[in-house]
């Protein structure tokens, strides 16, 4: 049985997946790529999850290093024995 943990569609996050890759890649696309990530951490159906995980590929260094210039925490040193680093975020639930 799948769990969903939020109230957030899965079609709006499949799309800020889509954003924040497409605008990673424009000129100074990590910086505008950061507020769109900031913006989607402040709604309201986010705050209502105390944390987040996402899995970065071991040969992305550059998207680890976004996220955790986005306030997510890194849970190991080293990637899992499949190259996956699984990284936390957690919200200010209000």
């Amino acid at each position: 049985m799948r769990r969903r943990f939020t109230n957030i569609p899965t079609k709006e996050l499949i799309e800020l997946r889509q954003t924040l890759h497409k605008n990673a890649e424009l000129s100074g696309g990590e910086e505008k790529t950061s507020r769109i990530l900031r913006d989607f951490l402040q709604l309201p159906e986010f705050n209502k999850v105390p944390s987040w995980k996402t899995f970065v590929d071991e040969r992305n260094p550059r998207a680890k290093s976004f996220f955790e210039k986005n306030g997510w925490m890194c849970t190991s040193d080293t990637a899992d024995e499949h190259g996956i680093f699984l990284l936390d975020y957690h919200s200010e639930i209000n």
